[in-house]
């Protein structure tokens, strides 16, 4: 297959003559792809066009609850990944919040986790833990407010 005119993959048609193939680095948008193929035993020669829509990828974050001390230094963590294929997603910016006030960001690692150091309040309660990834280019934004912050 041909993409803007490089070889993007090769592959060989399944018993059903389709040829399918994953894990092209193409962005997001419609794009003509041409397909070349060459007699092997298995298909004959010929070569055709069609438009290919790429949409941008459902993501997916998880925060896990956790219980402190009032006045405490704490790690705040979350993951994010696509949820296609549950791949970690890296180098992406996600916002945290507790008690409905967002208090900073972090960057996702090679894991797809973020952290952010976090002083908890002076006062004992429960405290909603909110996690958001605004989206971007490739990626649909996601949201995770389903942790809590238990201060003592």
């Amino acid at each position: 297959m041909l993409f803007r005119s490089k070889p993007i993959t090769t592959a060989r048609p399944n018993a059903a003559g389709f040829v399918i193939t994953t894990s092209l680095a193409i962005p997001v948008g419609k794009h003509k792809i041409t397909f070349h193929a060459k007699e092997d035993g298995y298909m004959k020669a010929g070569e055709g066009s069609a438009t290919l829509v790429v949409s941008k990828a459902s993501t997916d974050m998880h925060q896990t609850s956790m219980t402190a001390h009032k006045a405490t230094s704490v790690t705040l963590r979350a993951t994010l990944i696509r949820k296609t294929d549950k791949m970690a997603l890296p180098n992406q910016t996600v916002t945290f919040f507790v008690g409905g006030a967002k208090v900073g960001t972090g960057v996702t690692d090679a894991s797809g986790q973020a952290s952010l150091a976090y002083t908890t309040p002076k006062s004992a309660g429960k405290y909603a833990l909110k996690v958001t990834f605004a989206g971007d280019a490739s990626y649909l934004k996601s949201v995770y407010s389903k942790a809590m912050l238990t201060v003592k």
